[in-house]
């Protein structure tokens, strides 16, 4: 293992890049089987990072401005350990139809604008969240190719990594419905693979919509928790050990919201080390800009 360690004011971040994963305990000689086991204690002082970093981008449907939007993309730009993006930009109409609202909401066209090393997922919105959504997911159900189709398209001649589906119908949602959307999505990220593309989805426990079990079972590259938005700690342990029940540990994302809680340091450490004891690698946080307080706990 290389072992690299940065100063940051009073703290030390530790880098550690194995070169070995497998079978290491049979290759080592005694010294440096003694370097490693004093190496994790040491690693268990200092905070870890997620290998994967996912930050919304609400754009000016949260009424962020122009120059707002620039700051939060220099942002992006300056911290690499920020791995993927999701933005504002397609819908679900009536009828199940896939469409583009950036001209609706004159959103700012930031996928050219994104730096290289950032993935990119438009989110698939249900934005202004209208009573009837779960009919237009019911008529989306009955009939999803030509969604599928046109959101292939669009993500190829854009060349968007994949999509972040986020449908969040605010009208009553039924067994059969929850079946139904598993059944979409297992079809939507099986086609989205043809292509190369990746399919990433939002789910949480206020609606009958998203049946976990379900879900986990899809081919859906990534299954990321509202739940854990909690200011509560006690409600964010609790949504995480149910989300690990159900999803697959590798497709497991957990969402933070830094723009409705007031977060400590301490209050992001207790959560960022119980990320750490499930193994999770990726988190997820709404919304840009990331607040400075974040900085203190993410760390390259």
């Amino acid at each position: 293992a290389v072992v690299s360690t940065q100063s940051t004011g009073k703290q030390k971040v530790a880098s550690i890049f194995f070169l070995h994963q497998y079978n290491i305990s049979n290759t080592m000689q005694p010294t440096s089987s003694v370097l490693f086991i004093c190496l994790c204690a040491f690693l268990v002082s200092v905070q870890c990072t997620p290998s994967r970093v996912l930050v919304w981008m609400c754009l000016e449907i949260c009424g962020d401005t122009p120059q707002q939007i620039n700051a939060e993309i220099q942002q992006i730009t300056d911290n690499p350990i920020i791995t993927a993006v999701s933005f504002e930009k397609y819908t679900l109409e009536k009828g199940g139809l896939f469409a583009d609202f950036s001209q609706t909401y004159n959103l700012t066209a930031v996928n050219k604008l994104l730096p290289p090393h950032v993935q990119r997922f438009p989110m698939l919105s249900s934005y202004p969240h209208p009573p009837e959504f779960i009919d237009y997911m019911v008529s989306l159900f009955q009939n999803p190719m030509p969604f599928i189709q046109s959101a292939i398209s669009e993500a190829v001649s854009n060349n968007y990594t994949g999509y972040n589906v986020d449908f969040e119908p605010t009208g009553n949602a039924t067994e059969l419905e929850a079946q139904q959307y598993a059944q979409f999505l297992q079809l939507f990220a099986s086609e989205m693979h043809k292509f190369g593309k990746l399919v990433t989805v939002d789910v949480a426990s206020w609606s009958q919509i998203w049946n976990f079990t379900l879900l986990g079972k899809t081919d859906v590259d990534r299954v990321i928790s509202m739940d854990t938005y909690a200011s509560s700690f006690t409600y964010f342990s609790n949504s995480i050990t149910k989300l690990v029940l159900d999803i697959p540990l590798q497709k497991v994302g957990v969402d933070l919201d830094c723009a409705d809680n007031n977060y400590t340091v301490a209050d992001l450490k207790e959560r960022f080390q119980l990320i750490d004891k499930f193994q999770i690698d990726e988190i997820d946080i709404w919304r840009a800009p990331v607040p400075d307080l974040f900085w203190q706990v993410l760390r390259l």
